[in-house]
Formats: C-alpha cells, sequence, structure tokens
C-alpha cells in the first residue's frame, strides 16, 4: 500500500497524486472507463510530446531541429513558435512560414507565442503599446493585438492558435482575471474557426480557468520541483487533453523518463522535458535536446500509448 504523505493541506501519495486520484488509478477506473466516482482521470491515457519551440528557423540548426519535430509527428502533439522579440515575427517571415506550413501538415498544432505580463501585476511593462505601461489595459491591448497579427500574417500557413505566457493564476476579485483571459481567448477563437488557445501560468492555476482556455500549462519546473510536485485535485476531474507540463533540467535520460511518466499520472496530456537549464547563456527552450535525448524522449512518450493498452481511456 502505498504511503500518504502530506501536501498543501491535502493527503497525496508518494507518487504525486491527491489520495482519491491515485484510488481511482489503483481500481484501473478513469472517469472515462467507469471506474471511480468523481469522474477522475487518473492515470490512463497517452502522453504526447508538447514543445515550446523557441529558436530561429532561418538557423541551420533551428531549421533542422524542425526537422525532428515533423519526423516525430506521430508523437508531438503542439509546437510553439516565437518571434525574435517574444512575439508575433513581423514582418511577415517566409521561412518561419514554411516551417509552420510543414508542422502543420504532419499533423501538429502550431501555436504563436505572445506574452501577457501577468498582466502588469508583477511590474512587467508593455513593449508595443503604450511602452513602459503596466496597466491591464494595455497589457490586453498589446497581447490581442500580438496575437492578431499572428493569426493574420501565418493563419494562412496553418498557425491554429496562440500560446499566452506568464498568464496570471488567480481568477481576481469579481473574476476579474479570468474575464480578461476570455477577452484575449473570445479574440482568438473569433479570429480562427476551430482556433487553439493554451494559457500558461507556470503554476497551479485556479479551475475557473478552464472556462477560456483549451490547454492550460499547469506546470513549468526544474525537475527536482516537479519530482515532488502534486497538481491539484481537480485537475483530475477534467480531460488529460487539457492540461501540458514543461519540465527542465532533468539531466540524464533516466530523469527524463520518469518525468514523462509522473506526467501521465498526473493527467497531462502533453508533456516536455529537456535537460537544459536556466543559466543566463538562454532559455531552457530554445533549442531541442541532441538527438540521443530526444530519440528516447519520443520513445518515452510513444510507450505510454503502450501502457494504455486497448482500455478506453478518454486523453
Amino acid at each position: 500500500m502505498v504511503g500518504l504523505v502530506a501536501f498543501a493541506g491535502a493527503a497525496v501519495t508518494a507518487g504525486g497524486l491527491p489520495a482519491q486520484a491515485a484510488a481511482g488509478a489503483a481500481s484501473g477506473g478513469s472517469g472515462a472507463s467507469g471506474g471511480t466516482a468523481g469522474n477522475w482521470y487518473g492515470s490512463g491515457g497517452a502522453v504526447r510530446l508538447g514543445v515550446p519551440a523557441y529558436w530561429s528557423a532561418g538557423d541551420p540548426a533551428g531549421a533542422a531541429a524542425f526537422d525532428r519535430l515533423v519526423a516525430a509527428a506521430a508523437t508531438v502533439d503542439r509546437v510553439i513558435v516565437n518571434g525574435p522579440a517574444s512575439g508575433p515575427a513581423d514582418p511577415f517571415d517566409p521561412v518561419l512560414a514554411a516551417a509552420i506550413r510543414r508542422l502543420a501538415a504532419a499533423g501538429i498544432t502550431v501555436l504563436g507565442y505572445v506574452d501577457t505580463g501577468y498582466l502588469g501585476r508583477t511590474g512587467a511593462a508593455t513593449t508595443r503599446v503604450e511602452a513602459g505601461s503596466t496597466d491591464l489595459a494595455h497589457w490586453l491591448a498589446q497581447a490581442d493585438a500580438d496575437a492578431a497579427t499572428w493569426q493574420r500574417l501565418y493563419g494562412s500557413a496553418g498557425l491554429r492558435g496562440i500560446f499566452f505566457d506568464q498568464t496570471v493564476p488567480d481568477c481576481g476579485e469579481g473574476d476579474g482575471f479570468l474575464r480578461a483571459y476570455g477577452q484575449l481567448a473570445d479574440g482568438v477563437w473569433g479570429r480562427g474557426r476551430g482556433a487553439v488557445v493554451a494559457i500558461n501560468p507556470g503554476v497551479a492555476v485556479e479551475e475557473c480557468y478552464t472556462e477560456v482556455a483549451d490547454v492550460i500549462v499547469v506546470a513549468e519546473n526544474t525537475f527536482t520541483a516537479y519530482r515532488n510536485w502534486t497538481p491539484p485535485a481537480w485537475v483530475f476531474q477534467h480531460p488529460r487533453s487539457a492540461f501540458w507540463h514543461l519540465v527542465h533540467g532533468a539531466q540524464t535520460p533516466e530523469l527524463m523518463r520518469e518525468a514523462v511518466t509522473l506526467a501521465q499520472r498526473r493527467n497531462a496530456g502533453s508533456v516536455y522535458v529537456t535537460d537544459a537549464v536556466i543559466d543566463g547563456t538562454g532559455g531552457p527552450w530554445n533549442a531541442l535536446p541532441a538527438a540521443p535525448y530526444w530519440s528516447a524522449e519520443v520513445d518515452a512518450a510513444r510507450a505510454t500509448r503502450l501502457r494504455c493498452g486497448r482500455r478506453a481511456y478518454r486523453a
């Protein structure tokens, strides 16, 4: 029997699951396959790779990295592309457009990166609308304009939606922050049929945000922190396709495989793990891991499908 440990005031298992979710997984049930009350999705269902591709398509190494993503399309679910100033690549970049077209043709959902600066809450300032402002309205205007630019310039190449980064994790007084992100989401959905909205608070966000996003990054952290992290209980009451985990600093393939397994147990539909670290010379998302590590990660994600067997888990 797995021992229980205390975490954030709730009973969780040593494997990083709330106790109720662990019980559902142990009984073989996840919501769609009829195991437990409360529709707990648990550990069943495959995990695919969602990759922040914050590199230049015009650089030879960057072009080769996009080739590797296309080659792994059966396992890669989502890719985020980014412009040179953490926003849309404007003016139009035909080389990036060609990379987006190839990814989309392979069946990968491509999202454009948009910074929301925590809506100015942490002191982050706008750079393109009323530059230097921390006002919520100016951040909203900048984020909406950036999203519109991505969709206008690259929608015809196959860009499917927007990845809103640095989002506020709480709903806000009177749901004020929720309504703000709802406005951004409505803009994206209104500009493109079937458009996808992803948000990244990087931490355990409040459940209200499932109303305004198709996908939420509920974990972005080092491997050590991720290993010890427990998702909020409400995550297990939603399909895993709604959740994405990003893990950096997993220095060996063995640690990477552990992170992928944990992502599956924690109801993530997408995960990305890298051995890169935040060290002042560039972020962990600026390049794919070296070929042996990346190949092992593709295999690890593919293996989650095999662990599912033929059971009708909702994924």
